[in-house]
C-alpha cells in the first residue's frame, strides 16, 4: 500500500515536472514571440524616424539655400538701393568700444553720397588710464570712482571731436590712443550714429562709457540713430530702447545697413521739411 502510494506520488510530481516544464516551453516561446514582434517594430520605428529626419534634413538645407540665395541677392542690390541716398549728408559714426569694427557701415555710408567721420573710443585703453583721465579734470586726490570719471570726461573729448577742437586734453588722449579719429574735419554734422556692443559679457564700463555719449547727444538734442551686429556678447540696446532712440541690431546684415541708409534718409528729409515749416 505504501509502495502504491509513493508511486502515485511520483506520477503526479513527474506530470507536475513535466507541466511546468511545458509551460516553460510555452512562455519562452511567448517571449521570443513578443521580442520579436517588439523588434520589428522598433526597426519599423527607427526607419520611419530616419525617413523623417531626411525629410527635415532636406526641408533646411533648402531652407538654408533660400536663405543664402536671399542674403546673395539682398547684398548684390544694396550699392544700387543705397547710392547717392545721402548726397551731400555729414555723419559722424562713434564707436563706443573697440570690439567690433564698423568700418563695413561707413563704406556703405560713403556709398550713399555722405561725409564720414569714424570716432572710435579704445574703451580698454580708457579703463587702463583712468587715472590720468582724472588728473585732467579733477585734482589727483579726488575721491570720484571710475564711473563718474568716465560719466566726466567723455563728453568733453567727445564735444572737442564734434566741434573740431583740438585742445590740449585731446591731444593728450590721442597720444595715449584712448580714441582714434578717421575722416575728414565736418563743418556741421547732420546726424550721429552710435555703433555699440561689447564682447564681454560684463561690460560694466563699456556700458557706463556708451550710455554717457547717448546721454551727451541726447542732452544737446543732436539726431541718432544706434546699430549693433546681431551677435554681440554684450548689447546696449535696451539702453537704447529705454531712450526710445532708432536701432538697428542688425548692421552686420545687408539689410540692416540697408535700413540705415533709408531710415537717415527719412528722418533727415521730415526734419528738413519740419524746419521749413517752422521758418514759414
Amino acid at each position: 500500500m505504501r509502495y502504491y502510494i509513493i508511486s502515485i506520488i511520483s506520477i503526479f510530481l513527474a506530470l507536475g515536472i513535466g507541466m511546468f516544464i511545458g509551460f516553460m516551453f510555452d512562455a519562452q516561446e511567448l517571449l521570443t514571440s513578443e521580442k520579436e514582434d517588439m523588434v520589428e517594430k522598433l526597426e519599423l520605428k527607427f526607419e520611419n524616424l530616419q525617413t523623417e529626419n531626411k525629410e527635415v534634413n532636406t526641408k533646411l538645407n533648402n531652407a538654408l539655400e533660400k536663405n543664402r540665395q536671399y542674403i546673395d541677392f539682398t547684398e548684390s542690390i544694396l550699392p544700387e538701393l543705397v547710392e547717392n541716398r545721402l548726397l551731400g549728408i555729414n555723419i559722424v559714426v562713434i564707436e563706443t568700444n573697440n570690439d567690433y569694427s564698423y568700418s563695413d557701415v561707413t563704406s556703405i555710408l560713403q556709398l550713399s553720397g555722405a561725409n564720414v567721420n569714424k570716432i572710435t573710443l579704445v574703451d580698454k585703453n580708457i579703463i587702463n588710464n583712468m587715472s590720468f583721465l582724472k588728473s585732467q579734470l579733477f585734482d589727483a586726490d579726488s575721491n570720484l570712482d571710475d564711473s563718474e570719471v568716465i560719466q566726466a570726461i567723455i563728453p568733453e573729448f567727445v564735444n572737442d571731436i564734434v566741434n573740431d577742437r583740438v585742445s590740449l586734453m585731446l591731444n593728450q588722449i590721442k597720444k595715449r590712443n584712448l580714441v582714434m579719429v578717421e575722416g575728414s574735419t565736418l563743418e556741421n554734422t547732420d546726424y550721429f550714429i552710435v555703433a555699440g556692443g561689447a564682447k564681454k559679457d560684463n561690460a560694466h564700463k563699456s556700458h557706463t562709457i556708451n550710455n554717457t555719449i547717448v546721454d551727451y547727444l541726447m542732452i544737446n538734442n543732436y539726431p541718432l540713430i544706434a546699430i549693433e551686429k546681431d551677435y554681440v556678447k554684450s548689447s546696449f540696446t535696451q539702453n537704447y530702447q529705454d531712450r526710445k532712440i532708432d536701432t538697428i541690431n542688425n548692421i552686420n546684415t545687408a539689410m540692416g545697413k540697408a535700413s540705415l541708409v533709408l531710415i537717415l534718409e527719412n528722418n533727415i528729409l521730415n526734419s528738413k521739411i519740419q524746419s521749413t515749416i517752422e521758418r514759414e
